[in-house]
């Protein structure tokens, strides 16, 4: 899922993509970490550490580090969050600094929490599917209790990217595509 939303946000344009995770000695936010750094790469894009913040997974930490990557020489015109609570802050941060999804910088989230489609803008997500992932927990789990010796299992369900309203083509190419259309219209 990871790799799919900022495969989708280099095909839009971005070549600068930042990333605002967990703590990354986690098992989520290094999941979905290592997803970035997957479509970066499938982009022909690199990694850029400092492109990479680590926070809590949460408003205040999207918050706060939406607004450290913004502060950067050379700033992400993307920004893939490890989860929508993250994504929330970011879309925050914007609204403080007086930029808004997508015209300025487009977000991404994970887990299409319902929130996600209420916002402004609506926000483009991954939706996993929740109730098979507490399906397959709760199986694993009877088991290991039935059976301790269980060797360790891990399931990778399929996620869905949800486009939504908070992702568009990077600011250049977005006065690009106004500056032609203007030609256009005028030489009509």
């Amino acid at each position: 899922g990871a790799r799919d939303a900022v495969s989708y946000l280099a095909a839009l344009g971005h070549r600068k993509i930042g990333f605002i995770g967990g703590q990354i000695s986690r098992g989520v936010a290094l999941g979905r970490l290592s997803g970035y750094r997957e479509g970066l790469a499938a982009a022909g894009l690199p990694t850029d550490v400092r492109m990479v913040r680590e926070g809590f997974l949460d408003e205040d930490s999207g918050r706060t580090e939406c607004r450290v990557l913004l502060s950067l020489p050379g700033p992400p015109t993307a920004i893939f969050c490890a989860n929508d609570r993250t994504a929330f802050g970011a879309l925050a941060a914007l609204d403080d600094l007086g930029l808004r999804a997508p015209d300025d910088v487009s977000i991404v989230g994970f887990d299409d929490v319902p929130m996600a489609g209420l916002v402004h803008p609506a926000l483009t997500t991954v939706c996993q599917p929740a109730q098979d992932l507490g399906r397959i927990a709760a199986t694993y789990l009877l088991e290991r209790i039935a059976h301790p010796d269980t060797p360790h299992q891990r399931s990778v369900l399929p996620c869905q990217l949800v486009v939504r309203r908070s992702c568009g083509p990077p600011p250049a190419a977005r006065r690009a595509i106004a500056g032609a259309h203007a030609a256009l219209t005028s030489a009509d």
